[in-house]
């Protein structure tokens, strides 16, 4: 995966990389960014590997934006998804951005749904 220098990530932003798991690079997977490592984009930053289960330490990975692509956006998801993503952030304090992003985006896709 390759991605340009100056791409600048924020939460709730789906990706595709790969993840690293006891210093081997996984299968290609899809993720979502839970923010910034630290306050500089070229520290890296946080992803949910969210097909892996809740978000947790075990979940999460550090990535630097040459190692990711954007392939879309939380708003993009359905509802079904969003409900999905913000259950699994809930408990995550570094996910805590996501979760409140993820449930502001399903209230108003449920609102929309209910006044057709």
């Amino acid at each position: 995966m390759t991605s340009t220098q100056d791409t600048a990530y924020k939460t709730g932003d789906l990706i595709q990389g790969r993840p690293v798991k006891n210093g081997e690079p996984q299968a290609p997977r899809r993720g979502v960014v839970l923010g910034l490592f630290k306050t500089d984009p070229s520290c890296g930053y946080l992803v949910w590997w969210h097909g892996k289960g809740p978000a947790s330490m075990s979940t999460v990975s550090l990535m630097f934006a040459r190692e990711l692509r954007r392939t879309g956006s939380v708003e993009d998801l359905s509802l079904g998804a969003l409900t999905r993503m913000e259950r699994g952030a809930r408990a995550y304090n570094d996910a805590a951005a996501l979760y409140r992003l993820a449930g502001t985006h399903r209230f108003r896709k449920r609102s929309a749904r209910t006044t057709r």
